[in-house]
């Protein structure tokens, strides 16, 4: 997950270099360029602010299974009863699957 965060980050840095440069080249004589280009860079932007979205989303949910299978496995070597097993893990259900829905909402 941090490699793909680095990924993007450098994705935001070539984005900015890409763009800037011939949109502060265009100058006002070049008035139709620079709004060409300012529209693909703020649609490219708007699609790497989705992906970084969607990451933060996806390691939310990697980090509410983590937990759940933490006290999953802490329940079994207990031997704990059902019961006492659905009291431990139905807090981190609800928030894995308030987890899943917002990597659903952020993957669209």
């Amino acid at each position: 997950m941090v490699e793909y965060a680095g990924i993007l980050s450098n994705e935001s840095e070539f984005l900015d270099t890409y763009y800037q440069g011939p949109m502060a080249a265009a100058g006002k004589s070049e008035r139709l360029a620079l709004i060409v280009v300012q529209r693909q860079y703020d649609g490219d932007t708007a699609a790497l602010q989705s992906r970084k979205s969607a990451a933060i989303a996806y390691g939310k949910v990697m980090d509410n299974l983590a937990s759940l299978h933490a006290k999953l496995k802490v329940e079994a070597i207990k031997k704990a009863r059902l019961r006492d097993v659905a009291e431990q893990i139905g807090p981190d259900i609800a928030n894995l699957k308030d987890a899943i829905s917002e990597l659903q909402t952020r993957s669209k």
